[in-house]
């Protein structure tokens, strides 16, 4: 069976904008409540963040605690996209709801108003305050995709959206508008940021598997580690996690939200 590939972030963004401007106007009282299953999709559009799988799953598997002991979580962010009402906050929530077999229950929902820029600026304002991390990397993706949007917001704008840092953007509008004159026929959005640049210094553009290269990356920390420590590391835990600590003061930090996550389920405004 083949996999349908998702659209490219432009292509995506165009096909809702014709949607919307051809569409109803949204109904004259906002919804409250919900089920996930009449809340629609476009993950091209509004979900930024592209945290690794056992880390997304994890996250998922956390947040259903609370649909599973009867609790809500946070309002899920909903906006009208000219035929139904779209998440542009919240798409692991759904999952949790799904994954807790509340799909068709009702849940609580807050609605967004505003034209589809600014739902998208609130998608990528709610992925960067997320409980769940972003890595650099899915801000600096983050930017990027702003940035082809050509909204109107500055260049400091888009940075407090993403996260990513104002000479970040200010590079990929350059690369942007030399990618427009070299290659003109090419959809930038299917280039990530890395391969953008590489291609707008006349590269040749690489295929990275993320995920791939961080696994490979963390199984070569893994051998160092069992190389010099041997059995110490298991047999005197609390020396080597303390010694962690001393080594990146900000690691059990890290380490917290994308293991253990989120430990509030007890909480009813649980954030995804």
């Amino acid at each position: 069976m083949r996999v349908k590939e998702e659209p490219s972030f432009l292509a995506a963004l165009n096909a809702l904008a014709a949607q919307v401007m051809q569409g109803h106007p949204a109904p004259e009282t906002p919804p409250q409540y919900l089920s996930p299953e009449e809340i629609r999709l476009h993950i091209p559009v509004f979900q930024h963040r592209q945290p690794l799988k056992h880390v997304s799953e994890a996250h998922i598997k956390e947040l259903a605690k609370a649909p599973q002991h009867g609790k809500d979580l946070a309002p899920i962010t909903v906006w009208w996209d000219g035929k139904w009402w779209a998440c542009i906050d919240g798409h692991h929530r759904i999952a949790a709801y799904r994954s807790a077999g509340k799909g068709h229950h009702a849940v609580p929902v807050e609605v967004f108003s505003g034209p589809l820029e600014a739902a998208a600026a609130r998608a990528a304002e709610g992925n960067t305050r997320d409980k769940l991390t972003m890595s650099s990397r899915e801000k600096t993706e983050t930017a990027w995709r702003l940035t082809l949007a050509e909204t109107s917001f500055s260049k400091a704008k888009v940075a407090e959206l993403s996260g990513a840092s104002v000479r970040t953007v200010a590079t990929m509008r350059e690369v942007r508008a030399k990618l427009a004159q070299l290659h003109p026929d090419r959809d930038p959005s299917e280039l990530n940021w890395h391969q953008a640049r590489m291609l707008a210094q006349g590269q040749e553009v690489e295929e990275i598997d993320w995920d791939d290269r961080i696994e490979k990356e963390a199984q070569q920390f893994a051998n160092i580690l069992a190389k010099h420590l041997g059995k110490r590391g298991h047999q005197r835990r609390e020396a080597f996690a303390r010694a962690l600590e001393i080594y990146d003061a900000g690691l059990p930090d890290f380490l917290r939200e994308h293991w253990t996550l989120n430990e509030e389920d007890d909480d009813i405004g649980i954030d995804d």
